[in-house]
């Protein structure tokens, strides 16, 4: 028992005696202090925790342009260069690089002959780094300059020796780091140090794997970021565990507002994605309604009022209990229209107040405002010991006639051009193998996922019953055999890629329906 009290007053003495020389060779004479070393490139935040880091017995170390405004707040502030001899060098390149700084964060606390090291050589103790990195751009002229040395080096030490020291690299971290200081609740320390280190080593990752890709020609590595925004109650079934991961740096469904309902499940947030993009693909006022990641009704029409309306009507019995998405405004009027039709989520550019306050009575609703979607140009799927990535299929002639060639006798009117651009958008969204009946703006009819053409085409008509007539029709892929048009009487103009050993034929099962046949060169398969 003797000697562990020995030990214990020895590493107390010989820590005490380190602070206190190192502070008197600056004329300081205070005894014991506890130092952080600031040096941020983002400076949000950093008057406020310098101030209470001072106010709390801590002295100060900074570097360059961080010193001067610290020491402009009325902080004594010791330079780093002090602590090295040698003061910055190479224009700035070497301001923190040097052994006393590095010894000071990284000795052990309870290691006597660490400490009795740093009171030979007369190096403070750092027990709070606080630090954030360059800027990195890959595209600047300059880009090597911009590849931080100094302070990953920092950071890394502090998270490195996190049982003493805290690593702080985010302002958005400061508050609560200093409530868990003023606590001096060593427990709640530790932890919190240990998170911190945590976030440290994460943003390094980063850092790092930006610069490497931003160097590397090597086309056969890729490297994917990607942060978890938090976990699901569960997945596609409730026997499956889920996590919502987001790629860092990117955009997306969570950057959209829940303004009412219950916590979003996996297959809400696979259907919301999709039914947004969808909408969006159509345009401006444009409706789409998503079951299973399958459209069962999309309409673009001058208001969302008449949007919503064919869309619903479009397969009601299907749109019962799927996802409504709204390329525009959420008003009352719409909310009137859903009065008494369940729906598992509606996301929207923007609710009106009205709107919400009408939602809000429904207990099992979902709403999520979303002003400004943004999807990624990219896409991954998982397989066994792997994923495939992909560029996302952008391409539609309704956003572009150019590839479109009319190869029937008969061109389509202007209506029905129309109405195939949207339902060839339309059968983009659509799982393979796809058909999409579209008349007015509005589907009337879709076809998905069938093992050959000819059943979605079936299928699609089977859905419109009457509302084929005059109504026009787009497949995500060719048409093997002409079955696929002759099946679809009332039909009165299509679009599909081409590209079939039996085009002629398909073309000539047009001409002898007087059906108008559009080809675009262009496949949307979706698996």
């Amino acid at each position: 028992m003797f000697f562990f009290i020995r030990m214990v007053s020895v590493f107390e003495l010989v820590a005490f005696e380190l602070v206190a020389v190192g502070f008197s060779l600056r004329g300081k004479g205070e005894g014991m202090k506890k130092y952080a070393l600031i040096s941020v490139t983002d400076k949000t935040g950093l008057d406020r925790i310098a101030v209470r880091l001072s106010q709390l017995g801590f002295g100060i170390i900074s570097t360059g342009g961080t010193a001067k405004i610290l020491k402009s707040a009325g902080l004594e502030v010791i330079e780093a260069g002090e602590l090295s001899g040698y003061g910055e060098m190479l224009g700035g390149r070497v301001k923190t690089l040097s052994p006393p700084i590095f010894a000071g964060i990284l000795a052990r606390r309870d290691n006597i002959e660490d400490m009795r090291e740093l009171e030979e050589k007369k190096i403070p103790l750092i027990d709070i780094v606080i630090c954030n990195l360059y800027k990195f751009d890959k595209d600047a002229p300059n880009r090597e300059e911009l590849i931080d040395i100094g302070g990953v080096s920092l950071i890394r030490a502090a998270a490195k020796n996190s049982r003493f020291v805290s690593a702080l690299i985010d302002a958005g971290d400061y508050d609560g780091f200093i409530s868990k200081l003023e606590s001096a609740d060593e427990k709640l320390l530790d932890v919190e140090r240990k998170r911190l280190a945590v976030k440290a080593w994460a943003m390094i990752e980063e850092y790092d794997s930006r610069i490497a890709s931003a160097f590397s020609d090597d086309s056969e590595k890729k490297i994917i970021r990607l942060s978890k925004h938090r976990s699901l109650r569960y997945g596609e079934n409730p026997h499956q565990s889920a996590d919502w991961w987001v790629l860092n740096g990117g955009h997306g469904l969570h950057e959209a507002v829940t303004k009412e309902g219950k916590e979003l499940s996996y297959n809400n947030i696979l259907d919301l994605s999709e039914a947004m993009a969808l909408a969006c693909d159509l345009g401006e006022n444009a409706v789409a309604v998503i079951k299973h990641q399958n459209p069962c009704g999309a309409a673009k029409k001058k208001t969302v009022l008449e949007s919503l309306q064919t869309a619903i009507n479009s397969d009601s019995s299907s749109a019962y209990g799927g996802i409504v998405a709204i390329n525009g405004l959420f008003d009352e009027s719409l909310a009137s229209i859903l009065k008494g039709f369940f729906i598992e989520v509606i996301v929207a550019r923007k609710f009106s107040e009205e709107s919400l306050e009408i939602l809000k009575k429904r207990k099992q609703l979902r709403v999520l405002e979303w002003p400004n979607p943004e999807f990624e140009t990219f896409e991954m799927k998982s397989i066994s010991g792997g994923v495939l990535t992909q560029t996302k299929d952008t391409k539609t002639v309704y956003l572009d006639e150019a590839e479109l060639k009319v190869v029937s006798k008969r061109e389509p009117t202007a209506e029905e051009l129309s109405d195939l651009k949207i339902a060839d958008t339309i059968a983009k969204h659509v799982k393979s193998n796809a058909i999409v009946l579209v008349k007015d703006g509005a589907t009337v009819g879709i076809g998905a996922g069938q093992m050959n053409r000819s059943d979605s085409v079936k299928i699609a008509a089977m859905k419109a019953g009457e509302r084929i007539q005059g109504s026009v029709m787009a497949s995500d892929g060719f048409f093997p055999f002409s079955d696929g048009i002759e099946n679809a009487a009332g039909v009165t103009a299509v679009i599909q890629p081409g590209g079939s050993i039996r085009d002629k034929e398909v073309i000539s099962a047009a001409d002898s329906l007087g059906i108008a046949l559009c080809m675009t060169g262009v496949r949307h398969f979706k698996h």
